[in-house]
């Protein structure tokens, strides 16, 4: 994938099996239901973008970290640009 690239792509996708950490170490391999289930968590902080951000990029490992390094900085610190290009 490109740096910049804000898309996941389907490779990428297929990939990002069991990357998506829960609160009790469990894992999901569903963009949604993670995307999701981290509003839920994280709903104290909702109207922080920066902070959602930067609490999301914590909550992923493996290819999908990658990809969000990939995203240029000012689209990777506002977390309404982080859920859209995560769920493309």
């Amino acid at each position: 994938m490109a740096k910049g690239d804000a898309t996941i792509d389907a490779s990428t996708k297929a990939v990002a099996t069991s990357v998506y950490r829960g609160a009790h170490g469990d894992r999901d391999t569903r963009p949604y239901v993670h995307l999701k289930d981290f509003v839920y968590e994280s709903a104290p902080h909702k109207y922080d973008c920066h902070l959602m951000a930067y609490l999301f990029r914590k909550s992923l490992d493996g290819p999908t970290l990658e990809w969000i390094y990939s995203l240029p900085p000012e689209e990777a610190e506002d977390f309404r640009i982080v859920q859209e290009r995560f769920l493309q």
